[in-house]
């Protein structure tokens, strides 16, 4: 009787506390949303949907936070160039940006780049930026070629991280406020 009190007693304490916490951990969701996954999964498919229930969850989560590394124009004064694919054109209010792109900012010039999640990157006058990398999709890097840049980011998801690139230095941030120049 002992032995089946303490091993039902152990399984509700690592179903509902251990298993959660280690799920968070691994996957970077809430333990609700995942013991809710669990729950769900299991109700749907049985036994089988408990067990695939976190993972399912924890790729519609990473799904619907793809857009935190997209970047638009959200503020744009005096002479902002964009250049995709070689071609340039003028910058519009709301345009999205793309890996690959470059913003060139001429004399008084200023444009602010929004990402989904509140970050902020200022490209001052007379800065030439590109954003992300032409190899790695959706990098969440900016390139300082020259000029500056004043960037603010949010604090960040455990395991993601925003890198800002100069010719000599790489910045890699989680959350603050710094200005980065380049001659």
């Amino acid at each position: 009787v002992w032995i089946v009190l303490f091993a039902t007693i152990y399984q509700q304490i690592e179903n509902y506390v251990l298993t959660p916490r280690v799920s968070r951990a691994t996957m970077d969701i809430h333990p609700a949303v995942a013991l809710g996954a669990v729950f769900v999964g299991l109700s749907i498919w049985g036994p089988i949907g408990a067990l695939i229930g976190i993972p399912i969850a924890a790729a519609v989560i990473a799904a619907g936070a793809e857009g935190a590394f997209a970047l638009e124009f959200s503020f744009l004064v005096g002479d902002v160039t964009i250049v995709r694919d070689g071609k340039p054109s003028g910058a519009g209010l709301g345009g999205k940006l793309v890996d690959g792109d470059t913003v060139i900012t001429g004399a008084g010039g200023l444009a602010v780049l929004s990402y989904g999640d509140g970050s902020e990157i200022r490209v001052m006058e007379k800065s030439r930026v590109r954003i992300g990398s032409v190899t790695v999709r959706d990098s969440g890097s900016v390139s300082v070629i020259s000029g500056a840049i004043n960037a603010r980011f949010q604090k960040l998801a455990r395991g993601s991280e925003r890198k800002v690139v100069t010719p000599t230095t790489v910045c890699s941030v989680r959350g603050t406020d710094f200005l980065v120049g380049v001659s």
